[in-house]
C-alpha cells in the first residue's frame, strides 16, 4: 500500500511518522520544493513522550507529486486551503484512491460531496502537535484518530485504517461521520476562540471562573444546533476532557494568529453562524467570536 500525506504541517508531519512507524509506504506532498528538499535531507524528527525518533520518509512538492499512484490520501491542509488544493490534483485522482479528510470545522464536507470516488473517510484528531521546524513535530498530546465512511461501508478503507493503529496512535472507527465531526467542532469552538483571543493555553480556561463560564456559554449556543438532539452532558464532559489533556497546548488558532497567519475561523465558527442564521437561531456568544477573529486576522 502506497499513501501520500498532502500537507507538510504539524498534522502532515505527525501522519507521516506514525503512518511510517506502522511500516506503511509513506510519500510527504509539500506546498514548497523548499520543505521537500529538506525532508529529503533530513527526514521527520518526532518527538513524543521524551523520545525523539528521526524517519527517513520521501517528500515531493505536491504540484510534482505523482498522486495517481497512491492507494490512499491523506489531506492534511488547513480547511480554507483544501478547495485549493483539490483543484490541483483532480485531473490526477482515481477512483480506486480512497481518500481521508482531516480538517477542522465542517467546510470541507462540501468538497467531499463533490467526490465520486466510493472509499471517503471523514476523520478527526484530538492528539496534539507542534511543528517546531521544517522536518521537525513535537507529539504534544496523546489523543487518538476517530473516523468514519463518508458514502458507504469500505472495506479497503477500514484494512487502511486498521493498519495505521498502533498502541501510541490509536485509530478507531466510528459509525456517523456526523458525530465525528460534531463532537470535534463543538471541541474546537469552545476551545480554540477563547485561547485566541485571550493568549492563554487550554488548560488555563479551566482554572479561570470567568473564562470556564464563557466557555459553557459558548457550548449551550453550539450544541442546541447538533442535528443528532445529543447527550449534553457527555458532549459537555467530553469537552472538558480534551481541555485537560492538551491543558498545556496552544490552540491551533492561538498559534496562526501569533504567528499572523489565517485561522481556521470559517470553517468553525463561520459555519456555526451561517448554520444558525439559516434556522433562525440566536448565538450571540458565537457571533461574537467570530467577528473578534475576524477583526483580528484583517490587522495582520
Amino acid at each position: 500500500m502506497k499513501s501520500m500525506i498532502i500537507g507538510g504541517g504539524s498534522i502532515g508531519l505527525l501522519m507521516a511518522a506514525y503512518i511510517h512507524q506502522a511500516g506503511v509506504d509513506v510519500c510527504l506532498c509539500t506546498r514548497t520544493s523548499k520543505q521537500a528538499d529538506a525532508l529529503n535531507a533530513d527526514g521527520v524528527t518526532l518527538h513524543a513522550e521524551g523520545i525523539t525518533k528521526n524517519m527517513s520518509i520521501h517528500s515531493i512538492q505536491l504540484d510534482q507529486a505523482p498522486i495517481e499512484e497512491a492507494d490512499m490520501l491523506v489531506f492534511a491542509v488547513k480547511s480554507y486551503d483544501l478547495h485549493t488544493v483539490m483543484k490541483q490534483i483532480a485531473p490526477k485522482l482515481k477512483q480506486h484512491q480512497v481518500l481521508l479528510f482531516l480538517q477542522n470545522g465542517m467546510t470541507h464536507v462540501e468538497e467531499a460531496s463533490q467526490l465520486e470516488n466510493p472509499s471517503i473517510g471523514i476523520g478527526t484528531l484530538s492528539h496534539g502537535a507542534l511543528r517546531e521546524s521544517a522536518t521537525v513535530v513535537r507529539h504534544t498530546g496523546v489523543g487518538e484518530l476517530r473516523w468514519a465512511n463518508y458514502h458507504k461501508s469500505s472495506s479497503f478503507l477500514t484494512e487502511m485504517m486498521t493498519q495505521m493503529n498502533q498502541e501510541d496512535f490509536v485509530v478507531k472507527e466510528e459509525n456517523s461521520w456526523q458525530e465525528v465531526l460534531w463532537s470535534k467542532l463543538l471541541v474546537n469552538v469552545c476551545i480554540n476562540p477563547l485561547t485566541a483571543l485571550t493568549g492563554v493555553k487550554n488548560g488555563d480556561i479551566l482554572a479561570s471562573v470567568e473564562l470556564k463560564q464563557m466557555m459553557r456559554n459558548v457550548f449551550e449556543e453550539a450544541i442546541q444546533l447538533h442535528p443528532r438532539n445529543p447527550d449534553y452532558i457527555i458532549q459537555w464532559e467530553k469537552v472538558l476532557q480534551v481541555c485537560k489533556q492538551t491543558s498545556q497546548n496552544q490552540s491551533s488558532m492561538l498559534v496562526d494568529l501569533r504567528n499572523k497567519r489565517r485561522t481556521e475561523r470559517d470553517s468553525i465558527l463561520g459555519y456555526l453562524v451561517r448554520l444558525a442564521q439559516s434556522r433562525n437561531v440566536s448565538i450571540p456568544f458565537i457571533q461574537f467570536l467570530d467577528q473578534a477573529i475576524r477583526e483580528r486576522e484583517h490587522n495582520f
